[in-house]
């Protein structure tokens, strides 16, 4: 099975502690793998440019396929576009 190497960029101008303590991935980043992930709330998360659905907390689910390709973009920007 490809192991996924994940590209993750935080669209932060700049960056502080508290920014990454908010933010929190648990999971299997491999093909068939699910990821729970929790940032701040109101923040916007995409997964290979497509929007993923969080709830009010900031807990989000992203699932990888069994035949998914073997490199994801991540992206995570803070609430205000910062």
């Amino acid at each position: 099975m490809i192991r996924f190497f994940l590209a993750f960029i935080i669209g932060l101008i700049s960056v502080s502690n508290d920014t990454f303590a908010d933010t929190l991935l648990d999971g299997n980043f491999t093909q068939g793998g699910l990821v729970f992930g929790t940032v701040t709330p109101g923040s916007e998360v995409t997964l290979d440019g497509k929007l993923v659905s969080i709830t009010g907390e900031g807990r989000f689910l992203i699932g990888f396929g069994r035949d998914a390709k073997p490199k994801a973009e991540l992206v995570i920007a803070e609430p205000g576009g910062s």
